[in-house]
Formats: C-alpha cells, sequence, structure tokens
C-alpha cells in the first residue's frame, strides 16, 4: 500500500489508505489516536477467529450435526438434552468417562423426575355405567 508523508506531523508516513480516508490530515491524525488507543476498534479490525463460543470443535469437528441442532429438533428438554450432549462430545473434550459420567447423571435426573411425577398423578377407573369404581395415585 502507498503511503504518503503526514503533513501533521503524527508520523513520518501516514498510515490512512491511498486515497486517504480524510482529506483533512488533522482528522486522519485523530482517527488514527483514536483507533490505537480503542482496543475495540483494533479488536473490530481484526480477522474473526474460529468461533469457540458458538460452534466449538468438540461439537462439531467432522461432524454433520451439531449437538444443539439435534436436540432442538428433537425438542429434548433440559436433563435429555444435556445428556445428548455430554455423549455427543465424549473424549472431544475432557476425559470420556467424566463425559459419560455427565450424561448418565442427567439421563438420571430426569429418570428421577419422571417417577416423581407418575406417583403424583391420580388415575381413576369407572365402571361401565360411568361411576367411579376406584381412584389411586400412581401407576
Amino acid at each position: 500500500m502507498p503511503t504518503r508523508t503526514c503533513s501533521f506531523n503524527f508520523k513520518t508516513e501516514c498510515p490512512m489508505d491511498n486515497p486517504p480516508r480524510f482529506t483533512d490530515c488533522a482528522k486522519c491524525c485523530e482517527y488514527v489516536r483514536w483507533k490505537e488507543n480503542n482496543s475495540m476498534a483494533n479488536d473490530l479490525e481484526q480477522k474473526p477467529q474460529k468461533d469457540i463460543i458458538s460452534h466449538p470443535s468438540h461439537y462439531i469437528d467432522g461432524r454433520k450435526y451439531e449437538p444443539k441442532d439435534v436436540i432442538r429438533d428433537w425438542d429434548l428438554n433440559f436433563n435429555l438434552g444435556s445428556a445428548v450432549k455430554y455423549i455427543s462430545r465424549a473424549g472431544r473434550k475432557n476425559d470420556i468417562l467424566q463425559d459419560l459420567k455427565k450424561a448418565k447423571q442427567f439421563i438420571e435426573f430426569e429418570i428421577e423426575a419422571l417417577e416423581k411425577e407418575r406417583a403424583s398423578k391420580e388415575i381413576t377407573y369407572y365402571t361401565e355405567d360411568g361411576k367411579v369404581f376406584l381412584t389411586k395415585k400412581g401407576e
């Protein structure tokens, strides 16, 4: 990129593009000072790195589908979705045994929740003529 001498004496060579972004050298140098001192501006101009937040490698490398998409498509609740997540990354992020134990724990959480839900439900049995024959909790 061609450079030109800075008439405002900010630098020996003006860092701005050719043609310059600003026609007034003072505004140009003010922008360069702001840019050098503002880390956010510097971060925005850096090339994007691999997206470790939205698409971590332990979920996507070598995979056709991400766990989050499978969980959403299958309409899984938190416990079952977490189990799928830990199974899908087993041995890819942490120790395989640790991930499988986490998956097992979330499956156990779901089993406990379902058992409590079943135990609290009332079941009513009726006779052929529509009278209540028996009401009991659980199955």
